[in-house]
C-alpha cells in the first residue's frame, strides 16, 4: 500500500516543472496591451448616422427641432394665405353673379328692346295683316319677353298655315316665316257648296269668288263634313286626291272633274265628257298610259274607257261597244 507522502511528492515535482510568467514593469506584452487600450479610449465616438443606424424618435438636437418648427410654421402661414385668397375669390364671384342677375332682371322687365316691327315672309293666300292678326303678339312685348311658342301655336290654328317659325331681330323686330298649304282640288258637296282641300286631305276653306281654285274638282263623294284645318277621314276622297297628285301633264290638261262615289267607281271625266274609270290609285301610272293611248287612237269616237284592270282595258265608242 502506497503512502500519501509519495503522492504529494509527485505533485510537488510536477508543480516545479511548470513555467511562471511574471509581468514586470518592463515587459513588452504589457506595454502592447496598454497602448491598445489607450488608442481605443482616444478613438472618437461614431454618430448614429455614420454607423447607418436610424435616429431614435425624440432624439433630435435642440437646433434640429428649431428648424423643423420653423418650416411647419411657414407652411401653416402659406395655407392660411391660400384659404383667404380662395374665400375672397368666391365672394367676388357671388357678388358678380348677383349683380348680373339684378341687371338682367331689370332689363327683362323694362321696355328695352320693345317690339316695333313685325316682318312676315311666305304668305300669299293670307295677307300680311292676316298673319300679324293670327300671331297675336301682345302689345307690351319686348324681344326678351317674346312668347315665341305661343305665337307659333296661334299661327298653326289657321288651316292655311302648314308651319310657322318666329324669330327675333334685335333691336326691335319680330320675323314670322310661314309655309302655306296649297289647294290640290275643289270638293263639290252639292248645293253650290265648294271646299278647297290640300293633298294631305286637310280642309282649307270654302271656295270664294276671290279664291284662285285648281282646275280639278272632285264630286259625288258621300258622307263628307268639312271643318277648316281638319283632315278628312274619307278613304274614297283620299283615293281621289292621290289620283290627282299623280296625274301626268297630258291628262291633267283635259281632266275636268273626278267622280268618286266609291273607290272602285272612281272615274276621270274629261272636257269632252269621256269617262275613264280608274278605280283605285294603285298602279295609276300604267292606267293613265293605257287610257291616253286609247284616247289618241279613238279621238272623237270614244266615250267610255275602263282601265281598272290595266291588263284588260275596255272602251266604248259612239256607235258600238268595243
Amino acid at each position: 500500500m502506497a503512502s500519501s507522502s509519495d503522492r504529494r511528492s509527485d505533485s510537488s515535482a510536477n508543480s516545479k516543472s511548470r513555467k511562471r510568467v511574471v509581468i514586470g514593469p518592463g515587459d513588452k506584452t504589457r506595454d502592447r496591451y496598454s497602448s491598445l487600450g489607450a488608442s481605443i479610449s482616444r478613438a472618437p465616438k461614431r454618430s448614429a448616422s455614420s454607423t447607418g443606424r436610424r435616429p431614435v424618435p425624440g432624439s433630435l438636437s435642440h437646433a434640429g427641432r428649431g428648424v423643423a418648427g420653423g418650416k411647419a410654421e411657414q407652411r401653416e402661414v402659406r395655407l392660411r394665405a391660400h384659404r383667404r385668397a380662395v374665400r375672397l375669390r368666391v365672394v367676388a364671384v357671388l357678388v358678380a353673379v348677383a349683380l348680373l342677375v339684378a341687371l338682367g332682371t331689370s332689363v327683362y322687365r323694362s321696355q328695352t328692346f320693345a317690339v316695333r316691327k313685325i316682318d312676315v315672309f311666305g304668305a300669299s293666300r293670307l295677307s300680311v295683316e292676316q298673319v300679324r292678326t293670327l300671331a297675336g303678339i301682345p302689345k307690351d312685348s319686348t324681344l326678351l319677353r317674346l312668347p315665341i311658342g305661343q305665337i307659333e301655336s296661334n299661327l298653326a290654328k289657321s288651316a292655311w298655315i302648314a308651319s310657322a317659325q318666329v324669330s327675333r331681330d334685335f333691336p326691335d323686330t319680330v320675323r314670322i316665316r310661314v309655309v302655306e298649304r296649297t289647294p290640290a282640288a275643289v270638293v263639290d258637296l252639292g248645293g253650290k257648296t265648294l271646299w278647297l282641300i290640300d293633298g294631305s286631305g286637310t280642309w282649307l276653306s270654302r271656295l270664294s269668288k276671290d279664291t284662285t281654285a285648281t282646275p280639278v274638282a272632285i264630286r259625288d263623294v258621300e258622307g263628307l263634313d268639312p271643318v277648316a284645318g281638319r283632315r278628312t277621314g274619307s278613304e274614297t276622297l283620299q283615293n281621289a286626291l292621290e289620283i290627282v297628285r299623280q296625274l301626268d301633264p297630258t291628262l291633267s290638261k283635259v281632266v275636268r272633274t273626278i267622280s268618286a262615289p266609291s273607290i272602285d267607281k272612281t272615274a276621270l271625266v274629261t272636257t269632252d265628257d269621256v269617262e275613264i274609270f280608274v278605280g283605285s290609285s294603285e298602279d295609276i301610272g300604267r292606267k293613265q298610259q293605257v287610257a291616253e293611248k286609247i284616247l289618241k287612237q279613238q279621238a272623237g269616237k270614244v266615250v267610255y274607257i275602263n282601265v281598272r284592270t290595266v291588263d284588260r282595258p275596255t272602251w266604248r265608242g259612239l256607235d258600238a261597244d268595243k
